[in-house]
């Protein structure tokens, strides 16, 4: 009987560097997770593979570059000569299909879907038997985006039933797996099969409350995480800066090129404390203090703080009087920033125009940001507020994001209009303050 071998097509992933500025490389967790999982398209029926864990990798005897882009069926195509497999595409195509329509978790029963051998060891198919569950992954628009699809090999334990052998016979470790799966197995199954059934049954409103409850609970768990991060960080990077002060003021005639690096220093330092000031935003949004503010004194605070390069050029639209807002200052600051940043990492090495305007309406004030970089991508502009979501190569996707929630907390919102190749222009929706002895 052939064992499962170890995932050994990548290694461990690393994160090198000093860990005061490691920041968490995603796609590396979640392909060193030690479960088997897959991550699948919505393109019925083929069921696109887009992501794939190393422990399913090893499980399968595939290779990363051989299935990802490939669709489900194709990669895994089953025994055609074992007439016993329960497993079928069918069966499981089926399954696939009832997550998308109803938006729920489905748990299937223990199956039997052998796995192609490569022909280096021998080639044919070798038994395997199997537990799968699959879970929908929903997008802002309530529909379903993408699938994960987690299966478990009790093959072992299947097999232990089917030949009635003594436990006696196998390692302490592996009657400890079996004892543990046997009761995990037959219970979720059970009672997941209950949970399909009251998800098949339920009305729109019981889906949307589930959902909402799912999202709540994912980002309950990165807010705990990214409380925790935040303040871990922010010591270490207090004495960079002071440190970096200190240098400044003790080699004030130091040569061009350790200035230089003086000032990359202090650079990313800001960059690390916005991620940072971000992950705590995320975690939890405090009530805002509001007091009357004024718009154009905010904006140029907050682009001093963004260290625009020289190749953009700021213009700026205020029309007298001055614009005042009833906010919380430094969270609408954070907004501000986060908006500024962003549409300098958009026009990053090729330059361009930065544009900031406000205008009056119906008693309320309007904010635009405009940049004259690349734009959004028509798929992408309904995620670009989504937690984690980002196609820059830096940066957790946590900015705009955080804005959003800065903006509704302080009675405000935040929407997006762009085109390709035509820049992005953000407009940040907030109360007007009011007039001279008015209420405050």
């Amino acid at each position: 009987m052939r064992k499962t071998p170890p995932a050994e097509r990548r290694p461990a992933a690393r994160i090198s560097g000093p860990q005061t500025a490691r920041r968490p490389d995603f796609r590396a967790l979640f392909e060193s997770a030690p479960g088997l999982y897959l991550v699948l398209d919505t393109d019925a029926p083929h069921f696109t593979i887009v992501a794939v864990s190393e422990a399913l990798l090893a499980a399968t005897m595939t290779e990363r570059r051989a299935i990802v882009g490939r669709g489900l069926f194709d990669v895994f195509p089953g025994n055609p000569d074992d007439p016993s497999a329960t497993g079928t595409r069918n069966n499981l195509r089926a399954s696939l299909d009832r997550v998308l329509a109803g938006r729920g978790a489905e748990a299937m029963a223990v199956q039997k879907y052998d796995i192609r051998r490569p022909q280096s060891e021998g080639g044919g198919f070798e038994e395997r038997f199997w537990s799968p569950v699959s879970s929908p992954v929903l997008g802002p628009d309530g529909r379903v985006a993408y699938i994960i699809h987690r299966v478990e090999d009790v093959t072992e334990f299947v097999r232990l039933k089917q030949r009635g052998t003594e436990q006696s016979r196998l390692t302490e470790e592996l009657r400890h797996r079996a004892e543990r799966m046997e009761a995990e197995v037959f219970q979720r199954a059970q009672q997941l099969q209950e949970v399909n059934q009251q998800l098949r049954a339920a009305n729109a409103a019981l889906h949307e409350a589930q959902d909402r409850l799912v999202q709540k609970e994912r980002l309950a768990t990165l807010g705990q995480l990214a409380s925790s991060v935040g303040h871990e960080l922010r010591n270490p990077l207090g004495v960079i800066t002071n440190s970096v002060y200190f240098l400044e003021a003790t080699l004030p005639d130091a040569p061009p090129k350790v200035k230089e690096y003086f000032g990359i220093l202090r650079a990313q330092v800001r960059q690390s404390e916005r991620i940072i000031g971000d992950l705590l935003d995320f975690a939890r949004v405090r009530p805002p203090q509001r007091t009357q503010v004024r718009l154009d004194a905010l904006v140029e605070e907050q682009v001093s703080r963004a260290a625009v390069p020289p190749c953009i050029r700021v213009e700026r639209e205020f029309p007298p009087p001055a614009v005042v807002l009833q906010a919380d200052p430094q969270q609408i600051g954070q907004v501000v920033l986060n908006l500024v940043v962003n549409a300098v990492q958009a026009m990053h090495g090729q330059g361009g125009v930065l544009t900031l305007s406000a205008r009056r309406h119906d008693g309320r004030v309007r904010v635009d940001v405009r940049d004259t970089g690349p734009g959004i991508a028509p798929e992408n502009l309904e995620r670009v507020f989504e937690p984690l979501f980002t196609t820059k190569a830096r940066g957790i996707g946590l900015g705009l994001a955080v804005s959003r929630m800065l903006a509704r907390a302080n009675g405000g919102e935040i929407t997006v209009a762009s085109e390709p190749g035509q820049g992005a222009a953000f407009t940040l929706d907030l109360p007007d303050a009011p007039p001279p002895g008015g209420a405050a």
